[in-house]
């Protein structure tokens, strides 16, 4: 009882945050409230709170049945044209962490490859549970520098993209919750439960996307996820991602702490740089682009995608193909190097 006390009593700190944040004119509000409510409840008051990765899942299934309306076969179509600039951008901002694991290495007194898995731009758990089964590496510092990394990208990025942010559009005058509206989240449920026995990443997202994709291919008529739902999924994310950074996280050297930060907005500075770029080569948003190689979750992305108008579509697929890179060329790459 005590447990479900607090799980509400985090809900209810979201939801007011949330409605305070949009009385505010603050962008995303019904993500950014709940993220800095809990955050700064959590890390200096007394005040006990409490989510677990359920909740989160639940909101990410939520976002992920809308997103897979946003994917055509234009989208598809256009993928191999993109292949080719998106492979030379990540492969500078890896680069550009491997300057970042120098200098961190150095400033923080910390071994280089400690420093490296903690500045690699992306996969937070998929790096997390590499650092776990390499003694050469400090599993605190990489847990803190990937967390505080996400927690700031999510948090400043809505800020960066706030002039351009259009909010979330859905043209349906459905009922918020039906039958037909609780078989596609049960489905979407099942799907997650699929994509996990397939040890696919951010299976939360992809196995309710891939679902509602092909549920399109086949033309399926299916039920339309509310922009209300919508609001509650990321409500549900944001508390996750605001208790993610912990108290026990911050025992760390003021050096390490610092650079933690350095390191994060360093990164986001130098995919403002790559995103426009990458903007004038292929004639897409800035916001797309910006969004496709910010050093964010897959998950995190597509939906301030969702949010501030870039493409969701492009936006997943290329969040997804950072993934990739991550696990098929930078991983086993250092698997080699760390003995």
């Amino acid at each position: 009882m005590l447990h479900l006390t607090k799980y509400v009593l985090t809900f209810v700190v979201g939801l007011v945050s949330a409605i305070i944040f949009q009385l505010l004119n603050i962008p995303i509000p019904w993500l950014l409230g709940p993220i800095v409510a809990t955050f700064v409840l959590q890390l200096f008051t007394p005040i006990e709170l409490k989510w677990n990765g359920h909740l989160r899942d639940a909101g990410i299934i939520l976002v992920s049945l809308v997103l897979g309306g946003f994917f055509t076969a234009d989208i598809f179509a256009s993928i191999p044209h993109y292949i080719v600039p998106l492979l030379i951008l990540n492969l500078v901002l890896i680069g550009f962490s491997l300057l970042l694991s120098w200098i961190t290495a150095k400033a923080c007194g910390i071994n280089f490859m400690t420093a490296l898995v903690s500045s690699v731009p992306g996969g937070l758990s998929q790096l997390i549970l590499f650092a776990e089964e390499k003694e050469a590496v400090n599993l605190p510092v990489v847990t803190y520098f990937h967390v505080v990394r996400v927690f700031l990208v999510v948090s400043l990025v809505p800020l960066i993209m706030s002039a351009s942010a259009t909010g979330i559009t859905i043209a349906n005058d459905a009922p918020i919750m039906s039958l037909s509206v609780i078989i596609l989240i049960i489905l979407g449920y099942i799907a997650m439960q699929v994509a996990k026995l397939l040890r696919l990443p951010v299976a939360a997202l992809l196995g309710p996307l891939i679902l509602v994709i092909c549920l399109n291919v086949f033309q399926v008529e299916h039920a339309i996820i509310q922009v209300e739902l919508l609001q509650l999924a990321q409500i549900l994310v944001g508390c996750h991602i605001g208790l993610s950074l912990k108290r026990e996280d911050l025992q760390l050297s003021k050096r390490i702490l610092i650079m933690g930060a350095v390191s994060a907005i360093s990164l986001i500075g130098m995919t403002m740089l790559t995103g426009y770029i990458f903007s004038k080569l292929d004639e897409i948003s800035y916001e797309t682009a910006f969004l496709s190689l910010a050093p964010g979750g897959l998950d995190q992305m597509s939906l301030i995608a969702l949010n501030v108008g870039g493409d969701v579509a492009l936006v997943t697929l290329f969040q997804l193909f950072r993934i990739l890179v991550i696990l098929l060329i930078v991983l086993p790459i250092m698997n080699i190097t760390i003995k």
